[in-house]
């Protein structure tokens, strides 16, 4: 399994969510958040801490890197 870090929304505003998944189970998670259209997902990965204590990930689909809230970083999986 790997931690894979999910912003998820409709619009302009999204919400974070870290996930401990296999690559099929991000697949589906990533369909089913999408809701035929209605919404948007990305999926991040390899997640670092920054030297300014901040947190970055990245786009598993670009390779682009983004910083992601140090409290969706910190949070253990279930």
């Amino acid at each position: 399994m790997t931690t894979y870090y999910i912003l998820s929304g409709e619009g302009e505003s999204g919400t974070w969510e870290k996930a401990e998944t296999t690559e099929q189970g991000l697949k589906n998670r990533l369909t089913k958040e999408r809701c035929g259209g209605d919404r948007w997902a990305k999926a991040y990965s390899d997640a670092y801490e920054l030297a300014d204590g901040g947190y970055a990930a990245t786009d598993i689909d670009s390779g682009e890197t983004r910083s992601i809230p140090a409290e969706v970083a910190e949070r253990k999986t279930v």
